[in-house]
């Protein structure tokens, strides 16, 4: 598999092969392959087909792909060192911290 147009196109053309193995695999394989484009032929193959747990596989499968990615970027040495918890004086006494419901301290330099 390799993740290009040709590769889905052969992906989805297994999802209607007589052989229930090769559907099967076709079904895993989209997943793995993560395009959404690959939703249309997943609900057309489950309306063509009058066998419950295919087109639960195949709706499954559309649902799957339908997801929000959840793909985690790690954060850069750049971007942790501009993070607001990391610039904090509060060990230093200075610039010290209020929490939620808490006055902050007063200035006694009046």
């Amino acid at each position: 598999m390799n993740d290009d147009a040709e590769s889905l196109n052969h992906i989805v053309a297994d999802l209607t092969s007589p052989d229930k193995e090769i559907r099967e695999a076709a079904i895993e394989a989209t997943k793995q392959f993560g395009s959404a484009d690959a939703i249309p032929s997943l609900k057309a193959a489950a309306d063509s087909t009058e066998n419950i747990e295919d087109k639960a596989a195949y709706l499954e499968a559309a649902d799957f792909l339908s997801l929000p990615s959840m793909e985690i970027t790690p954060i850069t040495e750049e971007q942790a060192a501009r993070h607001p918890a990391q610039s904090q004086k509060g060990a230093s006494g200075q610039n010290p911290q209020t929490t939620p419901g808490q006055n902050p301290p007063k200035d006694s330099s009046h």
